[in-house]
């Protein structure tokens, strides 16, 4: 498969390790997590809104991981 070469280095480089598809995903579990957040904080739902947050946290961690320890 051509390409998936990086040309900077001549390295193979997986399609899912891309930084614009991981901040695309990442964009995509925080849109979504903020809904989710309206949603249960509306119904006042203390579980709900401890995973909403949990979610948010653990996709803005793994997109500076991703960007910062590449």
């Amino acid at each position: 498969m051509e390409g998936n070469i990086n040309t900077k280095n001549g390295q193979r480089e997986s399609v899912f390790l891309n930084e614009h598809f991981m901040a695309a995903a990442c964009a995509v579990v925080v849109v979504t997590g903020l809904i989710i957040l309206y949603l249960t904080v509306r119904d006042w739902n203390l579980f709900g809104i401890f995973e909403s947050v949990t979610k948010l946290v653990t996709a803005f961690a793994m997109f500076l991981a991703f960007k910062f320890f590449k």
